[in-house]
């Protein structure tokens, strides 16, 4: 999941990506990533990140010097690694986005989100989103507007809600996504969005902007894989085609 995300913040033009990991797979990401700056973070005996002065010093340093920080993908869902996510957004207030195993590190303490002072963009698919509120599956589907704008009001966040008809929610708006194919669905285009929406935050000031942007690029890479592969698609046969969609919205 993090080799995905770093791998579409790099082609979709950021020009610096920097991967702090458990130090555990630090060797396995290295290979994988060879244009990122890595930090191994140490672990606990469950392989769980610690939520040590160390590794908090260790993150803040580049957090603070950095435009953005994605927090997600692939870091796991221990307890005590949940903690030091938590120690992140309340300690530190910056440019974040919360993805996968992140998101649950704020079930029952969105207390934390609303009181960062960050811009905060939380990007859940319907599942993490349902553990995240505490509300299940069919009440957010049968009270879809309701349910997410509330949620991001309470919680003073952006909300980008995955699914075959992503929506974007904040204090102002809500936008409904329909760009894209089936293709979307295979595992690991979750992780691709990520990178892809850490990449424009980090030049956008605006989460809308950075999400619409984001959920553009995306949906036309799904296209255009789609006409050439139909549903044979692998999320890694998005990145080499990141770069093109690009151009041709920018051109």
């Amino acid at each position: 999941a993090a080799i995905l995300s770093a791998k579409a913040a790099f082609r979709s033009g950021s020009g610096a990506v920097i991967s702090a990991v458990p130090e555990n797979i630090y060797s396995e990401i290295s290979c994988n990533i060879i244009e990122s700056v890595k930090i191994p973070l140490t672990v606990n005996s469950n392989n769980g990140i610690q939520n040590s002065e160390n590794n908090f010093h260790a993150v803040k340093e580049k957090i603070l010097s950095s435009d953005c920080t994605l927090i997600g993908p692939g870091v796991g869902r221990d307890v005590e690694t949940m903690d030091f996510v938590r120690k992140i957004i309340t300690e530190i207030k910056s440019k974040f986005i919360i993805d996968a195993d992140g998101l649950f590190a704020f079930s029952g303490h969105t207390d934390i989100l609303k009181n960062s002072g960050s811009e905060i963009i939380l990007t859940p698919h319907l599942g993490e989103f349902s553990t995240l509120s505490g509300i299940s599956k069919s009440d957010i589907l049968n009270n879809l507007y309701d349910v997410t704008k509330s949620f991001a009001l309470k919680n003073k966040i952006n909300l980008l809600l995955k699914s075959s008809t992503s929506i974007f929610t904040d204090i102002d708006i809500f936008l409904i996504n329909n760009f894209g194919k089936e293709n979307l669905a295979t595992f690991g285009t979750g992780d691709v969005l990520s990178g892809i929406l850490a990449s424009e935050f980090s030049r956008i000031s605006s989460p809308k902007k950075a999400v619409i942007n984001s959920l553009l690029i995306q949906g036309l890479t799904s296209e255009y894989l789609y006409n050439i592969n139909h549903n044979s698609m692998m999320a890694s046969d998005m990145l080499d085609v990141i770069p093109k969609i690009i151009r041709e919205l920018q051109n």
